[in-house]
């Protein structure tokens, strides 16, 4: 028993005739007619009363098209569902972000992404920079959000998005002028940073 052989039977029983069936699917009246005489020969049971008119189901047949439908509809389930994991619309992504939290830009981020990607579940998980480089490591996570500073030799990274950091300074400081500041230039500094 073939799956395409429930799919002529659910044809044939839908067209009461397995002219039309054939037609249906494209196929010639012999194969679906030698198909259906095949699975009945095969269950022991006939499917059809044939007539002149066209095919009917009997008793044994109308019970038999319960259960393949029921297949057919699993099957069409399993299709779906692979796609949808195939092509990332659907399935599951273990999350690891640092803590303390990055901060809002990814809290507006993963929002906006949880909205466009409703079945796809995501956990998110907070560590810091050491336990997320062992979680990913371990593949205990999929994917790790952190700064490009605590990226590990052997993780693959992307950047996600670039925020510029903006400085305030008083208005006498020596660096108040200067339209870009490095790091190195700050490095006397007391730096206050929120978060």
């Amino acid at each position: 028993m073939e799956v395409r052989d429930l799919e002529y039977l659910l044809a044939s029983a839908g067209a009461g005739n397995f002219s039309r069936a054939a037609e249906s699917l494209g196929l010639n009246t012999s194969t679906i007619s030698r198909r259906i005489g095949r699975l009945e020969d095969e269950l022991g049971l006939a499917l059809f009363e044939r007539g002149h008119s066209g095919v009917r189901l009997t008793a044994g047949g109308r019970a038999v098209m319960l259960h393949v439908r029921r297949a057919l509809a699993e099957l069409d389930a399993v299709r779906r569902s692979g796609t949808e994991h195939g092509s990332g619309d659907a399935g599951e992504i273990r999350l690891g972000v640092r803590f303390p939290p990055i901060g809002e830009p990814i809290v507006s981020l993963l929002a906006s992404w949880r909205e466009r990607h409703a079945k796809i579940v995501l956990t998110v998980s907070q560590m810091n920079d050491r336990d997320l480089a062992a979680a990913l490591e371990e593949r205990r996570l999929d994917v790790v959000l952190t700064s490009s500073h605590a990226v590990w030799p052997h993780a693959e990274s992307l950047p996600l998005y670039r925020d510029r950091l903006l400085g305030a300074l008083p208005a006498a400081h020596p660096l108040a002028r200067r339209s870009v500041v490095r790091w190195a230039e700050l490095r006397e500094e007391v730096v206050l940073v929120q978060g």
